[in-house]
């Protein structure tokens, strides 16, 4: 499996993993089966993005997803698209067991629905020769911002709302039409698992109680029930 791992001065230690996605598998069938099987394979990401919170125990821990541009011989596109899974971690310990663990999690997943994953030695010294080549003149970062909305009459001043449209249409297609086009360019999906301190944890605790005794018509002021 390929991993690499590096000793800080700290005493702590660094590392990732990696492997490719290879190949993604042909779905066919009526658009209802479409749809069924693309809600199944949500599903699955989803239960798996979960798990890799539970494994990757805190926030030392990233998973990525990394899209890049391969140059392409003899095609009408100027770039193959490559996706590698990369897993990283710092910490103290056998990291290198952990990432191993985390990428076993990963593979799993995507070979369930009929991925083809390679997981070769020589594939660390792949991603690390392409991710030279990426251009490195132009970069963005594209960071999901907390959607915590104001209100002055309320009696918290602030709550959160997160909405998510019914007829949500997104997807990858032109991400993929303009990687194809260009070469050395590369997209990088990451995922950072977020704990919360106890604190955090008990006001979070005391909120929702109080709001839930809104919501059911009594509210606490002053040792008084209204």
């Amino acid at each position: 499996m390929s991993i690499q791992i590096t000793e800080l001065s700290d005493n702590r230690t660094i590392g990732f993993g990696v492997f490719e996605v290879a190949s993604f598998p042909i779905i066919e069938g009526s658009t209802k089966d479409l749809e069924t099987e693309l809600e199944q394979s949500y599903n699955l990401f989803l239960h798996a993005i979960k798990e890799f919170y539970k494994l990757g125990i805190d926030s030392n821990t990233v998973a990525e997803l990394f899209w890049v541009g391969d140059k392409a011989e003899k095609q009408t596109f100027k770039s193959r698209i490559r996706i590698f899974c990369v897993v990283r971690r710092i910490g103290v310990g056998n990291l290198k067991l952990e990432i191993e663990q985390l990428l076993n999690h990963f593979s799993i997943v995507f070979s369930s629905k009929q991925f083809k994953v390679e997981m070769n030695d020589n594939k660390l010294q792949d991603f690390t020769d392409i991710l030279s080549q990426v251009n490195k003149e132009c970069l963005f970062t594209v960071i999901k911002s907390e959607k915590c909305a104001g209100n002055s009459s309320s009696m918290y001043p602030y709550y959160y709302c997160d909405v998510v449209p019914t007829n949500n249409v997104d997807n990858f297609a032109s991400i993929v039409t303009a990687l194809s086009q260009y070469e050395n360019c590369a997209i990088s999906f990451q995922i950072f698992p977020t704990q919360l301190t106890q604190q955090e944890k008990y006001y979070l605790n005391e909120v929702t109680a109080e709001l839930g005794r809104l919501t059911t018509g009594v509210f606490m002021q002053r040792g008084l029930v209204l």
